[in-house]
C-alpha cells in the first residue's frame, strides 16, 4: 500500500493458517479490506504501524486490523 509507505507507516502481515479457501465475491472482499486498510491508515500517526492477522478457525476465519 504506497499511501503507507509515503505516510511512514508500517504495514505488518500474519496469516496463521497458511491455507485459507475463501469461496466469496472477489471484488467485495477487496472492497472490504481495502476500506479497513484505508480506515486504519487515516487513524494511525506517522512512524507507527497497522497490523492484519488473518486465523482460519474451522469453517470459518477473522481479519483483525
Amino acid at each position: 500500500m504506497q499511501q503507507a509507505i509515503s505516510k511512514g507507516v508500517a504495514l505488518r502481515v500474519e496469516v496463521v493458517n497458511q491455507e485459507i479457501e475463501i469461496f466469496t465475491d472477489e471484488i467485495r472482499l477487496n472492497q472490504m479490506l481495502q476500506n479497513l486498510l484505508s480506515n486504519a491508515l487515516n487513524n494511525t500517526f506517522e512512524g507507527d504501524s497497522i497490523n492484519v492477522k488473518v486465523v482460519k478457525a474451522k469453517i470459518q476465519f477473522f481479519c483483525s486490523v
